[in-house]
């Protein structure tokens, strides 16, 4: 009984998954995630043991084989790989838990292999598969390989290689200290292909790590002069100056920047520019920077700025989640916080308090559309849908209870009424507008009942005037039997 109720249960799961799909990148459609989401339920089916066998090996081997089935359809699904792979992980660790080495180092090559044909094969450019590969290696102590898969990484021409630096100087910090994390960044500073986000990563791992301020702050001024123009580099570096408390340079700072990032980058610089007068400088400043971020914005979005002019004075009194004015009264203004936080930008550039087009548009009250039916043109239209010109709609709620308690139109074979034709004539007709007048002319009505005797005309008496039944049986007995009496004589 058991092994049949696990049978059923296996048919249930396996029936409904497309395995004849050609493997392709994902789409994110729908039926794919449909299909995506089968295959793990059919995966975590096998991995709960149903079998409720004692051999690790063979459930282990069973999951795996459903991996290796889900990855013929989708082959290119990094998370697919990467839960396989976690999963053979976990199963190593298990086995030497449980004191079986050979089996437990099996499956630990099992799983560097695993990693290898997923970014040998089919997925060359995932970095996640990368990095997940070189975490589990260096977990393994096996740090000669994980610098080959870091170099494989920046062999790609393929790949951006500013993240694989970034994630080898932490891997060699790590490994070989700050000394090692410096070897990487004096490579990438010569990549032409790197960005300001290497130098970034470089000047705080000096101060986090080593606590060379000097350093750090050196690794800035080099990328300064290369980066100059990039906003996201420049606030970057305006934060390690603030947390410096560094006033003088951070101005220096936010003067250059301004004058060398592009005006439509520059909102968040201006923000960040009156953040920090706002905390640390006196009146005159604060007012000097806001109107200069007025007048400078205000070239880009004039209208914008409008409704800007009268959220400015929020900007000054808040702090954090705690604002001089009502929600009604932020809400009547249009200003818009985020987390605590006034962060609203359009196209590269914030403006502090004024709200965007998507976050003012979730404000707006619209029709609730839950309950219109959707129109469907069919040509020809099935069972429970009404018809109308052009298409089909589904039957109302309101009517569903109805027609299921009533026979199916198979059963009726007429009258037929012609409801076109019905109406005409209702809205043609004259109907009394006093309703007493109808119920009497109605009550005038007599109607003569038929005699309960009534003798029946002899067919030899009738007249020309009379008329006769179209069938009537007795009529035609009597004419046949006239007929035969006149030939028999």
């Amino acid at each position: 009984m058991a092994a049949r109720r696990t049978a059923k249960a296996f048919e249930t799961e396996y029936r409904s998954l497309n395995k004849n799909s050609p493997p392709v990148p994902p789409t994110g459609n729908p039926k794919e995630l449909q299909q995506i989401e089968m295959w793990k339920s059919y995966i975590n089916w096998e991995k709960s043991n149903v079998l409720q066998t004692d051999d690790m090996v063979t459930l282990t081997k069973r999951v795996m084989f459903a991996y290796e089935q889900c990855l013929l359809v989708f082959p290119y699904h990094t998370h697919i790989w990467y839960e396989a792979a976690q999963y053979l992980e976990f199963r190593s660790k298990f086995m030497a838990e449980r004191g079986e080495p050979i089996q437990s180092n099996q499956m630990a090559e099992e799983v560097s292999q695993w990693y290898e044909r997923a970014i040998s094969q089919f997925l060359p450019d995932s970095l996640l598969l990368y990095f997940a590969y070189a975490d589990y290696e260096e977990g393994r102590m096996k740090y000669e390989k994980v610098h080959k898969i870091y170099e494989k990484g920046l062999e790609s021409e393929d790949l951006d290689p500013t993240l694989i630096y970034i994630q080898y100087m932490k891997f060699a910090r790590r490994v070989e200290g700050i000394q090692g994390a410096r070897v990487v960044f004096q490579r990438a500073r010569k990549d032409l292909k790197s960005k300001h986000h290497v130098y970034i990563a470089a000047a705080l791992m000096e101060y986090y790590s080593s606590k060379q301020t000097i350093t750090a702050q050196k690794i800035f001024e080099l990328g300064l002069k290369k980066y100059g123009s990039e906003a996201t580099y420049v606030l970057a570096y305006i934060d390690f100056l603030t947390h410096l408390n560094d006033e003088n340079n951070a101005r220096v700072l936010f003067e250059k920047a301004l004058s060398q990032v592009p005006p439509e980058q520059t909102g968040e610089i201006w923000d960040k520019f009156y953040e920090f007068e706002n905390n640390i400088g006196d009146l005159t400043s604060l007012l000097k920077v806001e109107k200069r971020r007025y007048e400078t914005l205000e070239e880009i979005l004039p209208e914008r700025m409008k409704e800007r002019e009268a959220t400015a004075v929020i900007d000054r009194y808040k702090y954090i989640d705690l604002y001089p004015c009502q929600e009604n009264e932020l809400k009547v203004v249009k200003y818009k916080s985020r987390g605590g936080q006034t962060e609203t930008s359009t196209k590269g550039m914030s403006v502090s308090g004024s709200i965007t087009e998507s976050s003012y548009e979730s404000h707006i009250y619209k029709p609730d559309v839950r309950h219109m039916r959707p129109y469907r043109p069919s040509a020809a239209p099935g069972v429970g849908l009404l018809t109308h010109a052009g298409g089909v709609t589904p039957i109302p709620e309101s009517l569903t209870d109805l027609l299921s308690k009533l026979p199916p139109p198979t059963c009726f074979h007429g009258p037929f009424v012609k409801v076109d034709e019905l109406m005409r004539k209702l809205t043609q007709t004259e109907f009394p507008h006093d309703p007493d007048i109808f119920l009497n002319s109605i009550d005038t009505l007599k109607f003569e009942d038929k005699p309960k005797s009534a003798k029946r005309i002899h067919p030899d008496q009738e007249t020309e005037g009379d008329s006769a039944p179209v069938h009537d049986l007795y009529r035609e007995r009597r004419m046949n039997k006239k007929q035969n009496l006149s030939q028999s004589s």
